[in-house]
């Protein structure tokens, strides 16, 4: 069975280092921050994927978890 750090080629104390890193980023309830919503909306224009910054309503359905605003 192959590590997580060696499927992305780092050692073990890198590989739980950016685990940590990236988890505390997440939220733990689910929903997403107005500030994450927008680097999305921002982000699809910047790298060309649509030619102009979305709503952000187009992004998600709150029907199951809360977005906080």
């Amino acid at each position: 069975m192959t590590s997580e750090a060696e499927t992305i080629g780092v050692q073990s104390s890198i590989a739980a280092k950016i685990y940590d890193t990236q988890m505390s980023g997440f939220s733990t309830d689910g929903s997403w921050s107005k500030a994450s919503i927008d680097v999305i909306r921002r982000s699809l224009k910047d790298l060309g994927i649509l030619d102009y910054v979305p709503d952000a309503k187009m992004l998600y359905n709150d029907q199951f978890v809360p977005v906080r605003f």
